[in-house]
């Protein structure tokens, strides 16, 4: 069953209705729900990001990741800030692409009005191993790393203020350290949408571990699996191996690293 949601990183337009924009280095107002919505953490990519997958699609699980990709590899995404869990398209945003195993550029943009931002870099045939950069004025830098690009993507990725992370750890039961890492999990299905009932392990195990509840709309620590398949590992090593559970199945380990003072957000996708 498909439950709408409004997330940390999809205030995604309601019919007829047109956000506000968050100008770079802007703090986010503090409410951004269109009327009668429900505000919920959901990474998933649109139409999609409406959705919060509560009947498994993984067919993909344990498959080895594509080996061929178009040259070049073309795909997009949208950046959002956050505040009070609540979300608005950030305009102006500096984003980098970097090359995981070495951080080397790869290419840069800047997002348009609406937060939407496009990549269309060289493969060479193969998919591109890289993550995203956004590095914007008074807030921690945000990487997120995800499975290889190889076209038609559309990545969802926020910023948030140190007043927004504290709130997180503040609801985890946690002290906040700004220079310490910070790991936001997101589970996702073959179809790249997130996962209800979802539990992680951590290798090292961070100082908290905590899922999001899109009933009670925050971080809690009364709960035993993520109702949409957020979770927050508040402390994190510099580099964690992430193992998703959900219902019978199990999800390959994928290796994240974590900067300090930085938030890093991690797809954990069901392939390799």
């Amino acid at each position: 069953m498909t439950r709408t949601a409004l997330l940390l990183a999809a205030a995604i337009l309601a019919a007829c209705t047109a956000p506000a924009v968050a100008p770079e280095g802007g703090a986010p107002p503090a409410d951004l729900r269109p009327p009668d919505a429900t505000t919920s953490f959901d990474l998933s990519p649109p139409p999609d990001a409406l959705a919060v997958d509560a009947a498994p699609s993984l067919p993909c699980l344990g498959d080895a990741p594509p080996a061929q990709a178009p040259d070049p590899v073309a795909f997009g995404g949208k950046v959002f800030a956050v505040g009070g869990y609540q979300t608005q398209p950030l305009a102006g945003a500096p984003i980098a692409l970097r090359r995981r195993g070495d951080d080397v550029l790869l290419a840069t943009t800047a997002t348009a009005a609406d937060g939407a931002f496009a990549f269309s870099v060289p493969s060479h045939g193969l998919p591109v191993n890289a993550y995203l950069v956004v590095a914007t004025n008074g807030r921690p830098t945000t990487r997120e790393y995800s499975a290889p690009f190889v076209g038609g993507e559309s990545a969802l990725v926020v910023v948030a203020d140190a007043a927004e992370v504290q709130r997180w750890y503040h609801d985890a039961g946690a002290a906040y350290d700004p220079a310490q890492p910070t790991l936001l999990a997101a589970v996702t299905d073959c179809q790249r949408r997130s996962l209800g009932g979802t539990t992680v392990d951590a290798v090292p195990p961070p100082a908290h571990l905590v899922y999001y509840d899109d009933r009670a709309l925050r971080f809690t620590v009364a709960l035993a699996a993520s109702t949409n398949g957020y979770a927050l590992l508040a402390g994190a090593a510099p580099s964690t191996a992430i193992t998703a559970h959900v219902g019978a199945d199990t999800f390959p380990s994928h290796a994240f690293p974590a900067l300090p003072g930085e938030l890093t957000i991690a797809i954990v996708a069901p392939t390799r």
